[in-house]
């Protein structure tokens, strides 16, 4: 128990029944600021805590542990954003986390209009903690122009998984820009799986210049590791395209003994019949497969 003063009682109590009351003197008649049932998140359980809007801002603001303010942090979801934005921008200046930043990047991510809150983003972009930057960018799906600047240094980040996510995000954002940012980018590989390199052909073949789907079209092949496949797949997806050469790669991916590979090959089978003009074409490569390979992919189709 939290007293307004500063000071706290702690008690160590065994819970044997199904109803266990846990009682606290107050012989001064303090103030209580917040109550915690295991501090720290020691034990593994279920716990629903009622509390109100004074003690979890008392909770997120003083609770000694970091996961303690997480928590109170978390169930400010349920409270519009005009009552909790200026509290969150306060405690994200305050926070070192990326646990805690990260949550109040998500329940601020809608409010990209308010002059406070792209403050708090612009500060997030540049984030000591790679993990803080990329949630930044996993939030705004449209970059705000007064963030645009901020997240073209992105595309020259420490971080390969930053640099493709601002790649993305900056292309999908700002359309007409999208040649410059392959420029800067055109010679990142990224790490594994490629996924600069796989995430710019991509974006490069969006923008018409097909001359780069061959490239892409290798990485599906078993000349390379199974994370740069799983990202072509994923690239593939992303582009909607199919012809019976880039079914065929995408079989051969379906029937590697990789799991990881296999299960996203089926995925993106999955997702390419929802389209009749599609089904149509893997019907017809599929009735010209061995009866086995026929059978399994059919089941597909359904």
């Amino acid at each position: 128990v939290f007293y307004s003063d500063g000071s706290f009682e702690e008690n160590k109590v065994f819970i044997e029944e199904e109803f266990t009351d846990i009682v606290f003197e107050n012989p001064d008649g303090k103030q209580i600021s917040f109550i915690l049932f295991d501090p720290n998140r020691e034990i593994l359980k279920k716990v629903a805590f009622v509390k109100s809007f004074e003690e979890l801002f008392n909770q997120a603001t003083n609770a000694p542990n970091m996961i303690d303010r997480f928590d109170a942090i978390q169930q400010f979801r349920v409270y519009p954003i005009e009552t909790k934005r200026d509290f969150l921008c306060d405690r994200f200046s305050k926070e070192s986390y990326h646990l805690i930043k990260n949550e109040i990047i998500y329940q601020l991510s809608a409010d990209t209009n308010n002059v406070k809150t792209i403050e708090l983003f612009k500060e997030a972009i540049k984030d000591i903690d790679s993990k803080v930057r990329q949630t930044t960018l996993q939030v705004l799906k449209q970059i705000p122009k007064s963030l645009k600047n901020d997240v073209e240094i992105l595309l020259k980040d420490s971080s390969y998984v930053t640099m493709e996510l601002a790649l993305d995000n900056l292309s999908k954002s700002f359309a007409k820009e999208t040649k410059k940012y392959l420029s800067i980018t055109k010679d990142e590989i990224g790490w594994w799986g490629k996924n600069i390199r796989v995430k710019w052909l991509e974006i490069a073949i969006a923008d018409g210049q097909n001359e780069h789907l061959f490239e892409l079209l290798d990485y599906l092949t078993e000349s390379f590791d199974f994370q740069t496949r799983i990202n072509a797949l994923n690239s593939i997806k992303n582009l909607h395209i199919l012809t019976e050469e880039i079914l065929e790669k995408i079989f051969n991916c379906y029937f590697y003994w990789h799991t990881k590979v296999s299960r996203k090959a089926e995925e993106v089978i999955k997702e390419f019949v929802k389209s009749e003009e599609n089904k149509i074409i893997i019907k017809n490569y599929i009735n010209n497969l061995k009866s086995e390979e026929r059978k399994k992919l059919l089941k597909l189709l359904n």
